[in-house]
């Protein structure tokens, strides 16, 4: 690979980093090699923004660079829609991402959010199905008891913030939020209080992306971050339970019994089957749509 440059400033600073100061005066063309590049690796992930991005990069970004050489550049927000886009056009804005079937979640009162899937199991918690008599979801159930319910819905959220603001300015005495929303809101003296029972989980997964050019440092990552000691970092700064228990170990008891992975509250907690849901969400989002709008 060859690439060059037009000698000026940035030339001069690359080779001084690269560790050829005595050679930053020379004329001509400048020849990078597969060796330099090496040495200034770069991996692009795709991340949500705002903390849960500030949690990834003291947790797992930053750590991984010290230890590997491997830079990291954020890409925000998640955008599941340019993940096709890239891998068909071959031209990748990010090389991984996070991916989940719903974000990571919890209820901390027993209500609804606007994600159509939690939705449907929160009415048909409602009407009465068991917990372990869920799957597969009776959609016609659920929808006959949204229609009863949806009178009582003052609003249905979108955004991660608009739910906080809601809780802030004291429109609504009950509704499904994000845990670690709901934690963030705790500690910051709002009066809110987390209800386990009930609550609905789901995983979040590293995504690498098929034919990605730095796939490779990808999967160092993932390596490095499914280890116990980051993920006990990542959710010391953001309320989300890790994958991995022995991350437990790091985790201060006062945290660790309001992340939705301890024990407590993973027994008495619904686990989405994301793979019966990603065959069939297209066709309820589209449904939940046109219901809400009804």
């Amino acid at each position: 690979m060859r690439m060059t440059w037009r000698f000026d400033r940035r030339r001069r600073r690359f080779l001084q980093k690269a560790g050829a100061a005595a050679a930053a005066a020379a004329l001509g063309p400048l020849i990078i090699t597969e060796r330099t590049i090496a040495q200034t690796r770069t991996l692009y992930v795709n991340s949500w923004g705002g903390s849960f991005t500030a949690a990834q990069d003291a947790a797992y970004f930053k750590p991984f660079t010290a230890l590997t050489g491997i830079q990291i550049r954020t890409v925000t927000p998640v955008s599941y829609a340019k993940i096709k886009a890239q891998v068909q056009a071959g031209r990748y804005e990010f090389d991984m991402t996070s991916i989940s079937g719903c974000a990571p979640a919890a209820r901390d009162w027993p209500s609804r959010s606007i994600d159509s899937p939690r939705t449907l199991i929160f009415a048909l918690l409602a009407d009465g199905v068991p917990p372990d008599r869920l799957y597969p979801l009776d959609i016609d159930r659920a929808f006959k008891k949204l229609d009863q319910l949806k009178p009582h819905i003052k609003v249905w959220w979108r955004e991660g913030n608009q739910s906080q603001q809601l809780i802030r300015d004291g429109e609504l005495d009950m509704m499904s939020i994000w845990n670690g929303r709901a934690s963030e809101l705790k500690e910051a003296g709002v009066p809110v209080e987390l209800v386990w029972n009930g609550a609905v989980r789901s995983t979040s997964t590293w995504c690498v992306l098929k034919g990605a050019p730095n796939r490779k440092l990808a999967w160092e990552f993932i390596q490095f971050a499914t280890q116990p000691k980051p993920q006990a970092e990542f959710n010391r700064r953001l309320y989300y339970g890790p994958t991995n228990p022995a991350a437990f170990e790091f985790i201060p008891h006062d945290i660790a019994v309001v992340l939705p992975t301890y024990n407590e509250n993973l027994a008495v907690s619904i686990r989405e089957d994301d793979e019966w849901e990603a065959d069939r969400i297209v066709a309820l989002e589209e449904r939940f749509t046109q219901w809400l709008a009804s």
